[in-house]
């Protein structure tokens, strides 16, 4: 039988977990300051949730690289990317309702659905797994609670979540995460739900601003791991294995979240020396080079229509910037052409 939190036996941690627990801490806090340097719809800000948004469905065995992502806002089909959509939506939500001080409940039943895209409030009440998920469903991951036992579990976590004197906030957010996938209310989509949450808990705690942490590209480069340890928890209770397990994530979370940024915005800062010194430095020229790198894939179309360009204009300002190798022609057609800031989805590496 699943126990609510806090833990029955107090946790005291060793050596080891008080050193990861400082060296996350400290990582944090220097990323919280390089990402207050930028603001919400800074294309940094907005590279660093897509990409956690693509690891984390890769995780639940959604597929949908950033590169694709970006293709398909270009040719408007946005109907074969809507769970990633629908992932940025509910991340964006929870920040929302976590500034307003919703109640926790609320926070996670609204999570769902928008990921799930069950928006009527006359559901938010029904919306517990009404059926006991069998292992072989599961992939052998980790028993679940019994349906009926759903209720009184949730009510206890959500206290839990407000409550949240119990332990440091990093640790906290590795009980919090755990718990909820062990109890794994909803149908589907508990998985995105869960990391959403972690999002949010550092949010709430002030250790990392708008869901930007890449905690999902770390949990996917061990993702076996990751879950034989939620497993485990199920059968021996060894929270603080699995805190170590969590505050070694964040550790190499937040190295590559900052080293993401630092490239991407050397990456940037290049292009723009590089076009100044080439003499075809025109408003026109630097519009489009900011444009991609909020929209990466592109087409003549494309920025006809976005950038109100005449296709003359259009087809002049792209040529300058392949000629600067700052943009890349990926079909290889004197129709139709796509392309793409390849130097940007490289750096982004996914």
């Amino acid at each position: 039988m699943l126990k609510p939190l806090p833990p029955e036996t107090k946790l005291r941690f060793d050596s080891e977990t008080m050193t990861l627990l400082s060296g996350a801490e400290t990582l944090l806090y220097q990323l919280s300051g390089v990402l207050s340097l930028f603001s919400e719809d800074h294309f940094i800000t907005r590279t660093l949730h897509i990409r956690e948004a693509s690891n984390s469905l890769a995780i639940d065995n959604y597929s949908v690289s950033i590169e694709e992502y970006f293709t398909k806002l270009c040719t408007e089909e946005n109907h074969s990317i809507n769970t990633l959509n629908n992932y940025l939506r509910a991340s964006s939500v929870g920040l929302r309702l976590i500034k307003d001080v919703s109640h926790a409940g609320h926070i996670i039943k609204s999570l769902y659905t928008e990921l799930a895209q069950e928006s009527s409030k006359s559901q938010l009440n029904e919306l517990y797994r009404g059926r006991i998920v069998n292992s072989a469903e599961m992939d052998n991951k980790f028993v679940l609670p019994p349906t009926d036992e759903i209720p009184s579990l949730i009510e206890k976590f959500e206290n839990y979540i407000e409550s949240d004197v119990s332990y440091p906030p990093l640790v906290n957010a590795a009980l919090i995460h755990a718990q909820f996938e062990l109890i794994h209310p909803f149908e589907y989509f508990n998985g995105l739900t869960g990391r959403i949450l972690i999002q949010l808990h550092l949010n709430w705690k002030k250790r990392v601003a708008n869901n930007c942490l890449q905690i999902s590209g770390g949990l996917l480069k061990r993702k076996e791991e990751y879950f034989n340890r939620l497993k485990l928890l199920t059968a021996n209770e060894n929270w603080n294995e699995w805190i170590k397990f969590f505050l070694s994530i964040i550790i190499s979370s937040a190295n590559e979240t900052n080293e993401i940024i630092k490239t991407l915005f050397r990456l940037e800062q290049t292009g723009y020396e590089k076009i100044i010194r080439s003499g075809y430095a025109t408003s026109t020229i630097f519009q489009l080079y900011k444009h991609i790198f909020d929209q990466p894939v592109i087409t003549i179309p494309h920025i006809t229509k976005t950038l109100s360009l005449t296709k003359q204009t259009a087809n002049i300002v792209v040529s300058r910037l392949l000629e600067l190798d700052l943009l890349s022609e990926v079909t290889g057609k004197q129709r139709y052409r796509m392309y793409v800031n390849k130097n940007f989805l490289d750096a982004v590496g996914l």
